[in-house]
């Protein structure tokens, strides 16, 4: 079967750094609001608990778990992606391309010798920026396409191409959106 767009994206440092904080600003402010919501609940425990001054100290391990737990939430997506980066490095291949093939019920994506075959139904949410696309699987995992890197079709007509398939919630960010969120 043939296919009817193919795109190759050449992952850069450059691109996942941007991949990251777009990510971290649409996803992050909801686990932050969630984590804080736990916080205020444990020191309002840890507050009740200490009418008894031999209870000080447990006060004071629960707040010292809590101060490290905040240092871990806001840290943590810079780490993950200064990890994957040096394990890109790491494989001699700093900058490396994903290949994507569309087809009418799904796409293959190939990056670094391995392929999968992905169903329309599994994108979750497709987000449109100025010179990228980014089709979210899950929460966690996106699939980022450059505009320019069409190599068979149009990004026109990708567009097109994904507003028929209707299964997720497709949302163009405006170059105003962009730049405050990069």
């Amino acid at each position: 079967m043939e296919s009817l767009f193919e795109n190759k994206t050449k992952y850069s440092k450059e691109l996942y750094d941007k991949y990251i904080e777009f990510h971290a600003k649409k996803y992050g402010v909801k686990e932050i609001i969630e984590f804080i919501i736990v916080v205020i609940s444990a020191l309002i425990l840890i507050i009740i608990d200490i009418q008894n001054i031999e209870k000080l100290k447990f006060a004071f391990i629960g707040i010292i778990v809590i101060l490290a737990s905040i240092i871990y939430v806001f840290i943590r997506e810079r780490v993950k992606a200064k990890k994957q980066y040096k394990g890109m490095i790491n494989q001699k291949q700093k900058d490396s391309y994903a290949e994507y093939s569309f087809f009418d019920q799904y796409f293959i994506s190939s990056y670094q010798g391995e392929s999968r075959k992905v169903y329309y139904v599994e994108i979750k949410k497709v987000f449109i920026l100025k010179d990228r696309y980014y089709l979210y699987l899950d929460k966690n995992h996106a699939c980022v396409l450059l505009k320019d890197g069409f190599i068979k079709g149009t990004e026109e007509d990708f567009r097109k191409f994904l507003d028929t398939k209707g299964f997720f919630r497709m949302k163009q960010v405006k170059e105003k959106q962009v730049k405050e969120e990069e």
